[in-house]
């Protein structure tokens, strides 16, 4: 189990590379699950209102992706909602379970610490190259 998150601005190409993963690791014979803040946001932060803190969505997405990986799967997430500031408090609800943060940024003027960090354009198999790389790196997959 782990999860690979792609953060960044609406538009920037998160979901392309996120879909693109997914199918990757189902070919593999692996066990993704895909998950991106809309679908969070439509379920179990339905009743959250505008006055509703950053950190609660934030909140329930951890916990959500704790539930997740704990199944065992490789969960692919993209979100515009949490960001690379929100990492750490991800990171803290789902334990020790390894995570991948990937920054898409197309002007690349990013500091944001994170695993990988892309334009968004650049070709799916050099990105799905580099994100196995950091998978085997974590002892995610052989």
């Amino acid at each position: 189990a782990a999860l690979v998150m792609f953060v960044g601005k609406a538009g920037v190409g998160k979901q392309r590379h996120a879909r693109a993963l997914e199918k990757a690791l189902f070919t593999q014979g692996r066990h993704p699950y895909f998950i991106d803040g809309t679908n969070v946001l439509m379920g179990v932060d339905h009743d959250l209102t505008v006055d509703d803190t950053q950190a609660e969505l934030v909140r329930r997405f951890g916990e959500v992706a704790y539930l997740l990986l704990t199944s065992g799967v490789i969960l692919v997430s993209t979100t515009n909602a949490i960001g690379l500031a929100d990492h750490s408090a991800v990171q803290a609800l789902i334990g020790d379970m390894p995570s991948l943060v990937i920054d898409v940024d197309p002007s690349g003027n990013s500091t944001q610490p994170c695993d990988l960090r892309i334009k968004g354009n650049e070709n799916e198999a050099d990105v799905l190259a580099k994100i196995t790389d950091l998978l085997k790196a974590k002892s995610v997959m052989s």
